[in-house]
């Protein structure tokens, strides 16, 4: 009976010393994979944008895109460290993003963070007091698949353990230009189409400083933008597109990223010539100049182009009135969106 005793106490001490060394070997891997996913890491769920930087919420971020990142996480006493700054993370696929060294979440801090696209050394500059950027001695491409967006990301401060997602703002403009003629012109009159013959837009300021001055009450990015020089934007000149019905409208000039700035100035026009085809073998040459500052807008008089907006002008020809006496009159109409914002670069921590 002694023997038996001693046998069932001796494993039941063994049960007990595999019981705590089980709960000491799980206790081990949940800490590694809390420490695992404490990894702030960045992620992008937009679907790959196929065309050039011209960014918008159905394209998201291209892979090869880089981003700068400012990161400040704030502890107990108050004290706080800088983890990010201005650290490079780059889209490596349409899921992954890196940067090396990892940094990583403390539970019991609280986190500001702050970005820029796309990634520079030398272009901007960031004032950890402020958490605002500037951009300095910016400068529009003339050919315009070299056109590059600006971003600014969003207001952001996130706790640990939570998704942190940095949504971006436009600072650029984004401007398209339509032709068509007026839906009253007869193309059952003998005429075979409309052609264009050249289309060019002169006189707009291509050289610029921005400077953020904070958020809104939404977290959305404020600024502005200062003219520098006199240097003007060389637009491609326009030769092709043709419409043979008053209900065709083709581009002329799609997706240009320009400096938001004043209109009003005379120099800044849109220069627009055109043919008439007839069905005989005939042709007639009209052409036109207007001041970009004169586009119908229904909100009132367009004469300043802001940052993170769309502006969508539309030509339509009417050679059948000469309002001026000396030239055909074209119906030049503008409409104005905001440009979405939501290009996300998401932190997800499991």
């Amino acid at each position: 009976m002694k023997k038996m005793f001693r046998n069932l106490l001796w494993s039941a001490l063994l049960c007990a010393t595999a019981s705590c060394s089980q709960e000491v070997l799980v206790e081990e891997v949940d800490v590694k994979v809390q420490l695992k996913d404490a990894t702030i890491r960045f992620s992008d769920t937009n679907p790959v944008n196929g065309t050039r930087a011209s960014l918008t919420a159905t394209e998201g971020f291209p892979t090869g895109t880089e981003i700068g990142v400012y990161g400040f996480q704030t502890s107990t006493g108050n004290s706080t460290d800088r983890i990010f700054s201005n650290q490079k993370v780059k889209k490596v696929s349409a899921d992954t993003w890196t940067y090396s060294p990892l940094r990583y979440w403390n539970l019991t801090s609280t986190y500001a963070f702050h970005a820029i696209y796309p990634y520079s050394t030398s272009a901007y500059a960031f004032d950890e007091t402020t958490g605002n950027f500037s951009v300095e001695d910016f400068v529009v491409a003339n050919t315009t698949d070299e056109q590059t967006d600006v971003m600014i990301a969003q207001k952001n401060a996130t706790h640990p353990y939570n998704l942190v997602e940095l949504q971006f703002d436009h600072l650029l403009s984004n401007v398209n230009f339509y032709f068509k003629t007026v839906s009253t012109f007869d193309f059952a009159a003998g005429v075979s189409k409309v052609e264009v013959v050249s289309f060019d837009v002169e006189g707009l300021n291509s050289t610029g400083d921005y400077l953020q001055n904070g958020f809104d009450a939404t977290g959305r990015v404020l600024g502005v933008w200062t003219v520098e020089g006199t240097d003007v934007y060389d637009h491609p000149v326009v030769t092709t597109g043709e419409v043979t019905s008053a209900t065709e409208v083709v581009a002329l000039s799609k997706d240009l990223l320009l400096l938001p700035q004043d209109l009003t100035d005379a120099a800044k026009v849109v220069k627009l010539s055109y043919r008439i085809h007839y069905t005989d073998g005939t042709s007639c040459f009209l052409q036109k100049e207007v001041p970009l500052a004169k586009a119908a807008y229904t909100g009132g008089a367009l004469t300043v182009w802001n940052p993170n907006c769309i502006y969508n002008y539309t030509l339509a020809v009417n050679p059948a009135i000469n309002a001026d006496g000396t030239s055909n009159v074209i119906d030049f109409t503008a409409s104005v969106e905001e440009w979405e914002q939501e290009i996300d670069a998401e932190i997800p921590v499991k």
